[in-house]
């Protein structure tokens, strides 16, 4: 457990303290980033989608008159 506060304290003090890059991000990067949300969006729906038809087959059974 030591280790990985460690490493994430390491990480937030670079973030914290890092000098500007004054980078370039293209056009392509930024699509990925765009495919990934939306990929992200999809996935967590499908998700949602079998929990939920499990939990409804689930009370169903419960509550179904015998």
């Amino acid at each position: 457990m030591t280790k990985i506060y460690n490493f994430s304290m390491v990480g937030l003090l670079a973030a914290v303290y890092a000098p500007a890059a004054h980078a370039y991000i293209d056009p392509g990067t930024g699509a990925l980033f765009v495919q990934a949300a939306i990929g992200a969006a999809a996935t967590a729906l499908v998700t949602l989608k079998y929990w939920w038809s499990k939990a409804v087959k689930t009370f169903r059974g419960l509550f179904a008159p015998r």
